[in-house]
């Protein structure tokens, strides 16, 4: 490990946007207190953490950095129109919120749209919630804690590093990785003082091209906290693992699961497990999933199990384990118990430091799949 793999992380830019609706306008003014900018830069000012929307990859030490949506200016001149199209509907002290609201999302705009204006560092894993309330423009989130908040001096304008990242427009999280993070931090360090965490931080480069089936485990072992897509973590760990984890090399892929009456369902993987195939579910993490449980179960007691997408191969069901699922995700393995829908933790992968630690852990994984 170099003397640098503390202190590398994963970073990303969080896009705050302005409300969407007039009745957004009116639940976060009446019931929120304020915009959402206003609340992080309190959560800065004050306690110096809040928890905030990341991406269901973020790992504990990632670096966010915080911006106000570029675009929010049109959002705010829309529901100003027609704020003065169609103010005679509200009640005097309605009216009066909503003239206050977007005047000060006006000066909110002035201040901070379309830069980065603060920062901060990922300090717990991201989980999963869903907003109660029906009129927020979001629904379904994953969140995580976030400390050492700390606002820019001089913010960042988006026209200072839009040559270098694209800031997404589909999504409110932009993945900021390798030399873009490093100009980025550079860029932001010449008009502020950076926060420790900041300045130590190196963007993880996971040597990729030479992973191969003889040094996987060695290589990633180190980096697989750093995976961002499922299918990074698939094709450099999770592939070569059942490989030595199944009765033999070959495992399968995306495999249809039939039950009467539903829509097909389909397991990441199958592998051979003592004579018995066992489904596979691959995850990044599976505290950000909402219903796992719910997913898992789909894969159990099937009246057929197919071996490929195509449906050319189907699995003897008699050879089929009907109420059992592993589960691996970045940190570990588990297992999924359909009769009493539990998702039970049986080993951390920072154990499996050679080949024969999964030969060891596969007699365990039979005896609690076939016991």
């Amino acid at each position: 490990m170099n003397e640098n793999q503390g202190n590398c992380v994963q970073a990303f830019i969080n896009n705050i946007v302005f409300p969407k609706t007039m009745p957004e306008v009116l639940l976060y003014c009446r019931e929120r207190g304020g915009f959402d900018v206003e609340g992080l830069i309190e959560d800065a000012d004050s306690t110096g953490y809040t928890e905030w929307s990341v991406p269901r990859w973020a790992k504990i030490g990632d670096v966010v950095f915080f911006m106000h949506s570029k675009t929010s200016i049109q959002t705010i001149r829309r529901l100003n129109t027609e704020f003065e199209r169609e103010y005679f509907l509200y009640s005097d002290l309605t009216e009066r919120i909503i003239a206050d609201g977007l005047e000060k999302g006006r000066e909110l705009y002035r201040l901070y749209g379309g830069k980065i204006f603060a920062v901060g560092r990922v300090c717990g894993v991201p989980f999963y919630e869903q907003n109660q309330s029906e009129e927020l423009h979001w629904k379904n989130r994953e969140y995580a804690g976030i400390d050492s908040l700390t606002l820019l001096e001089h913010p960042v304008d988006i026209s200072e590093f839009n040559s270098f990242i694209t800031v997404s427009r589909q999504s409110g999280i932009t993945g900021v990785f390798g030399k873009e993070f490093e100009q980025l931090k550079k860029l932001i360090g010449e008009k502020n003082e950076l926060p420790e965490f900041l300045h130590n931080a190196v963007s993880m480069s996971i040597p990729l091209s030479r992973v191969n089936r003889e040094n996987w485990l060695r290589i990633v072992l180190e980096y697989r906290y750093r995976f961002f897509l499922e299918s990074q973590f698939r094709s450099y760990y999770t592939d070569f693992f059942l490989a030595e984890l199944g009765d033999r090399k070959t495992f399968y892929r995306e495999c249809p699961c039939e039950r009467k009456g539903c829509a097909d369902t389909f397991a990441d993987n199958v592998i051979l497990l003592a004579g018995k195939y066992l489904p596979v579910e691959i995850k990044l993490n599976i505290r950000s999933q909402s219903d796992l449980g719910g997913q898992l179960r789909q894969y159990c007691r099937t009246d057929k199990l197919w071996l490929n997408r195509q449906k050319e191969k189907q699995a003897e069901q008699s050879c089929v384990i009907p109420d059992r699922v592993m589960v691996m995700d970045t940190d570990g393995i588990y297992l999924y118990r359909d009769g009493t829908g539990t998702i039970d933790f049986l080993a951390s992968l920072d154990d499996f430091n050679e080949v024969q630690d999964i030969r060891e852990f596969r007699e365990i994984l039979i005896k609690q799949v076939l016991g």
